[in-house]
């Protein structure tokens, strides 16, 4: 279903063969049955658990909460108080956990 190779992500979607660059993945959320997978330029919904994809990724990526999966090399700064992630593009979220902040400070 999923597959990674030289840091390409690949997954069908609606019978369609979508190639992500890891590069290009800002963040990965699971909401409910759905993984989101959120890029520079776009987003995607598929069915696969957050573990299944922390396997096929790149070590630059990181859990920073239970349901969220980080790309280290995409994000600015962190802000631990607020529990803040900011990203080179300007995206931000709210998915910092007590359990993985230790996985976010490089």
């Amino acid at each position: 279903y999923l597959n990674s190779h030289n840091d390409i992500l690949s997954f069908n979607d609606f019978g369609n063969t979508i190639s992500i660059e890891c590069r290009d993945i800002l963040y990965i959320i699971k909401d409910g049955r759905k993984t989101l997978i959120k890029t520079t330029n776009s987003s995607y919904e598929v069915y696969i658990t957050l573990d299944k994809v922390m396997t096929l990724l790149p070590t630059y990526f990181k859990q920073s909460h239970r349901s969220c999966i980080v790309n280290m090399r995409r994000v600015s700064k962190i802000e631990f108080p607020k529990r803040v992630l900011y990203f080179d593009t300007g995206d931000f979220i709210d998915y910092i956990g007590n359990k993985y902040k230790k996985e976010l400070v490089v």
